[in-house]
């Protein structure tokens, strides 16, 4: 998968006509943790799960599953095709921007991590009008 716009400005102050964006780097990740705590039933705080007339568990989850990605910007899909290194990354100020993505979103399900990169940029209104680039599986 790869996209494309009519224009893109560069870090540079540059701005570049139908540019092929590219995911160079996707990291996943998986960090779902769950704590529990046993606690008194008259204690404020929490509705818990009861385990008897005196006592309650307190259950708290936090994470879950992720992925981070950076765009790389090509000239053209040619210059991509033929090797060439890209001209940009996707930066936000100086800083190279990293998009993260939550994967366990409903509107991610059935898609691969890529996939929900992909898609997730395409509807952020910095990419408005992008449009996929057929036969490039990056």
């Amino acid at each position: 998968m790869a996209f494309t716009l009519s224009t893109i400005t560069l870090a540079s102050g540059l701005q570049l006509a139908n540019p092929m964006l590219v995911i160079s780097e996707l990291s996943v990740s998986n960090n779902s943790s769950l704590s529990e705590r046993l606690d008194i039933t008259s204690a404020p705080g929490g509705e818990g799960e009861a385990i008897n007339q005196s006592y309650k568990l307190l259950k708290d989850t936090h994470g879950g599953r992720g992925c981070s990605a950076i765009v790389s910007v090509f000239m053209s899909q040619a210059a991509f095709d033929a090797g060439k290194p890209p001209v940009d990354i996707v930066k936000d100020g100086r800083n190279t921007k990293v998009f993260s993505i939550n994967l366990d979103n409903p509107d991610f399900d059935g898609m691969t991590p890529r996939q929900a990169a992909y898609a997730h940029m395409m509807a952020l209104p910095e990419f408005d009008g992008a449009v996929l680039v057929d036969g490039v599986e990056v």
